[in-house]
């Protein structure tokens, strides 16, 4: 919702109230009785949203109120712009809708940003952007539930290993130097947050997957690099339909201890234990190379478009393994948690043991990386209440920023994008 028309009135939404159960120093804390999304609100907010309340206001109305000058009345119109995203100011055609829950935003603002970088909304992303969203999603989960919870603690994981600084004259990222790839990364890129998926309590799952589908096909369609944060693994199917549709010759990564290739019946065609049968089905074109399967599961079903590299496999021959990754392709990787071993990686909720080291992982995604133009990203299956001492959510987090560096850092290697 951008500022643009100073006759516009806003109003403060009746969705947000206090939380009278939670405390802010100097302010407070607001909850969305619709969406259970928090803010914490400075004493100067507040002021703000009082002035507008109720019998709303427009811009300049607000600015002759609060007696501000041309350049505080720009600074104003800034600041509601982010109060209208995060919905605590809603425009008079909102607020004359029969309820506000009659139109309903496709995603919210997050409690805090990855890496502390700026917060902008799907629709004002600009190409080559480096975007993080969120998708706070387990209804698919067959093990234990929890990985609704994984974006929260990633973003706050990223604040501990590195903070978004800007270059001064172009305000791009300064970068930050990695010891295991050897080299600044990310030096130049613009990072932003683009919020959460909303989640309606109680809505159909469909309903639910179908607005992810619609917020990744508007990223990928901006020609943005998108990081998304799970969530558990059904989310990917409708990000990967989504990028099938802006790119061709598309081929997924697909990094997990579990084959998730289950029977799609229209009785379970939203699971996390078949989404790459979902994905097979939906996009008749994609190959998918699954790497680091273990363990036991039901019967394999055999797809000439589907390529399984097992976790014996690898352990047996890595130089062949590498040999068999995609080659030359538009590329999109879906890395599930649980495709680590559960020593390294205990926050998930279907571990597997005699699982992948980090550091094959990692010689796995510099491949895919080197041979291959990556233009999607996904980490699912991250559950922070069974972590231990938040050993998962940091090595994620690592590995999270060397795969962002090996697939955005580099030259595009093709050309185009398959329309």
């Amino acid at each position: 919702m951008k500022v643009e028309d100073t006759e516009v009135k806003y109003y403060l939404s009746s969705d947000w109230g206090r939380d009278d159960g939670a405390h802010e120093i100097g302010g407070c804390i607001a909850i969305n009785s619709l969406t259970g999304e928090r803010l914490a609100l400075s004493v100067d907010t507040i002021k703000l949203l009082k002035v507008f309340g109720e019998a709303g206001n427009t811009i300049g109305e607000a600015a002759r109120h609060l007696k501000l000058n041309g350049q505080e009345e720009a600074e104003l119109a800034e600041a509601v712009n982010r109060l209208a995203r995060c919905r605590l100011l809603v425009t008079e055609l909102y607020q004359s809708q029969q309820t506000e829950k009659a139109i309903l935003p496709d995603s919210v603002v997050a409690d805090c940003r990855f890496v502390d970088c700026e917060a902008r909304a799907v629709t004002e992303l600009a190409g080559n952007d480096i975007v993080v969203f969120g998708l706070p999603i387990d209804l698919a989960t067959s093990g234990s539930p929890g990985a609704r919870y994984g974006p929260k603690a990633i973003r706050e994981g990223s604040r501990r290993f590195a903070t978004y600084e800007r270059h001064i004259i172009d305000g791009l990222n300064k970068g930050w130097y990695n010891a295991d790839l050897g080299k600044v990364i990310l030096n130049g890129a613009r990072i932003v947050d683009a919020g959460d998926i909303l989640v309606v309590p109680g809505e159909n799952f469909s309903v639910t997957l179908d607005r992810c589908y619609r917020m990744a096909t508007q990223i990928f369609q901006a020609d943005c690099k998108p990081i998304f944060l799970g969530g558990d693994h059904s989310i990917s199917a409708p990000l990967i339909r989504a990028c099938a549709e802006r790119y061709s010759d598309l081929a997924v990564l697909h990094l997990d201890a579990h084959a998730d290739n289950a029977e799609w019946a229209p009785s379970t065609n939203h699971h996390h234990g078949n989404v790459i049968s979902r994905i097979l089905a939906e996009n008749k074109s994609i190959e998918v190379y699954s790497y680091g399967v273990r363990g036991f599961s039901g019967p394999v079903t055999f797809d000439s478009r589907r390529h399984v590299v097992r976790q014996h496999d690898i352990e047996q021959d890595l130089f062949r393994s590498l040999s068999l990754l995609p080659k030359d392709k538009t590329c999109y990787i879906s890395f599930d948690i649980d495709v680590l071993d559960p020593v390294f990686a205990p926050g998930t909720g279907t571990p597997v043991p005699l699982g992948m080291e980090p550091r094959t992982l990692l010689k796995l995604l510099k491949e895919t990386a080197a041979q291959n133009r990556v233009v999607g990203i996904d980490v699912v299956e991250l559950a922070p209440a069974r972590d231990v001492r938040d050993a998962t959510t940091n090595l994620v987090t690592h590995i999270l920023l060397c795969m962002a560096a090996l697939a955005y850092d580099k030259p595009e290697k093709l050309n185009g994008g398959g329309e």
